[in-house]
């Protein structure tokens, strides 16, 4: 889905994103992990499996909302894998310490990124589909 009313003014823009971040590391200073989310998570992968192939995705974030992440949950990606591999299922983590694809708020990508973004997560599924 497009966002349609971003700011077109860059300083305007980064303004937006650094208020989007600080309002992230805000909310994450009371934030706790959620065991409950976790298992309402594996469920309904377990749902959508009887529908076919099911891929976890973790989408690239900005860099400083990466860090606030790892503060806050820094073993998320270990407890994605214990349902990914309880399930067998896939995970695709895209979410890296370098993001290479531009985002308007710290989270959600551009409409230029996401282009590439989608072909990336494109081929990916089907490179793990025919393994």
């Amino acid at each position: 889905m497009e966002e349609k009313n971003l700011p077109k003014d860059t300083r305007l823009l980064n303004q937006w994103k650094n208020g989007q971040i600080s309002l992230y590391t805000r909310y994450s200073k009371t934030w706790t992990k959620s065991n409950t989310r976790l298992n309402d998570l594996n469920e309904l992968v377990n749902y959508l499996k009887s529908f076919g192939q099911v891929f976890l995705v973790r989408l690239p974030i900005d860099k400083k909302l990466f860090e606030i992440e790892n503060r806050y949950w820094p073993n998320f990606n270990e407890d994605i894998l214990k349902i990914t591999n309880k399930e067998s299922i896939k995970y695709l983590n895209f979410c890296k310490e370098k993001n290479f694809f531009k985002t308007y708020d710290g989270i959600h990508i551009d409409k230029f990124s996401g282009v590439e973004f989608t072909r990336i997560l494109s081929d990916s599924i089907q490179h793990h589909l025919h393994k």
